[in-house]
């Protein structure tokens, strides 16, 4: 099979969809020796992967415009796949072949943010999910939780969301305890404490978090 990954939200500067990509993928490629896969990337990515069953195509085309709508569609359809994962819920409306979807979550649909801030990004939002949850032919979500709140969100039968959880990371990095000490001294930290390593938005609940933890 020919198969397409898109990978232009590739690195941990995109969040955790990055983190996402750059732990799942490389897995995947290292797995399956049968397959050949297709990878759109970023034009100045450095995702890293040189191996033969893999192309590498470079794109510019941003992912949440309208761009990836028109051009990145055309882009995938001019490689004829026979299947394409997407690791996020913008899949182009209009992307007719064979695919699988990763969505994380509804939380857009339930809290404000950046999607509701303007009414037409919102309803863009609304739509590209919805025709990506309806047209893909299964999805995976990261949770029991999402997979219901997807199901009753999107109307989605409940047998075509699977569930599969994600892992951490086998690299470890060694802390010397005077560096924590110095971190600690610096910003005035004394236990207890709590370390959040997330992306500061309003969906997150950090300041029911941090009122409840006062």
């Amino acid at each position: 099979m020919n198969i397409g990954l898109d990978l232009r939200l590739f690195g941990i500067h995109h969040g955790g969809i990055g983190r996402y990509c750059q732990q799942l993928f490389p897995k995947i490629l290292a797995l399956d020796k049968t397959n050949r896969y297709f990878i759109f990337a970023d034009e100045k990515a450095d995702i890293g992967i040189k191996i033969d069953s893999a192309t590498v195509i470079r794109t510019k085309i941003r992912h949440y415009s309208l761009g990836e709508q028109l051009g990145f569609l055309r882009l995938l359809n001019k490689y004829n796949l026979d299947l394409v994962h997407f690791p996020n819920f913008n899949v182009p409306i209009f992307y007719k072949r064979p695919f699988i979807v990763s969505i994380h979550d509804v939380v857009h649909h339930k809290i404000g943010g950046a999607k509701k801030s303007h009414l037409l990004h919102f309803l863009a939002y609304k739509k590209v999910i919805q025709t990506a949850a309806k047209n893909a032919k299964s999805i995976i979500t990261v949770s029991e939780a999402s997979k219901k709140d997807i199901a009753s969100t999107l109307q989605i039968p409940r047998n075509k969301i699977e569930v599969i959880y994600e892992g951490a990371s086998l690299s470890k990095t060694l802390v010397e305890d005077n560096l924590v000490a110095r971190i600690k001294k610096s910003y005035l930290l004394k236990s207890p404490y709590f370390l959040f390593v997330g992306v500061l938005e309003r969906k997150k609940n950090i300041v029911n978090l941090t009122r409840g933890f006062d």
